[in-house]
């Protein structure tokens, strides 16, 4: 008996260890945004983006890109969570008149990243409406 226990009891560990492990990673989020909008401190049209970690070992840093590879942007971030409130996968932007600025964007239900908010921009930006663009 000692045996057959023995003979499975690595397999049972690496079956408990996967799905832990498939949850510390992090899809990649894509979205049309359909205004114009600052991100990571530069201004980006209006189009297809995906956000996505910068480095496979960090999640820190994150980069938005255009789909067109024309324009890709490192951003800041922290890990924010909403253990009461549920989130679809979304981008959160902050509205002040014409002017919208990524503020976080939700890559789970509970889970989610925010930028910081040092800049003037971003402050004033706070105080304005806040907008969610669907993500996939």
């Amino acid at each position: 008996m000692k045996f057959g226990i023995v003979k499975w009891l690595p397999a049972a560990l690496l079956a408990a260890c996967l799905p832990a492990g498939a949850q510390t990673i992090t899809p990649k989020i894509h979205a049309n945004i359909p205004f114009n909008f600052v991100a990571g401190g530069q201004y980006l049209q209006a189009g297809q983006y995906t956000v996505a970690p910068a480095m496979e070992d960090t999640r820190t840093t994150w980069r938005i890109t255009s789909d067109d590879d024309r324009v890709s942007v490192s951003m800041i971030t922290h890990e924010t969570d909403s253990p009461v409130k549920s989130h679809r996968r979304s981008l959160m932007f902050q509205q002040l008149g014409s002017r919208y600025v990524l503020t976080e964007f939700w890559t789970g239900e509970h889970t989610g990243r925010e930028m910081p908010m040092p800049s003037r921009q971003t402050l004033e930006a706070a105080s304005g409406k806040t907008v969610e663009v669907a993500a996939e």
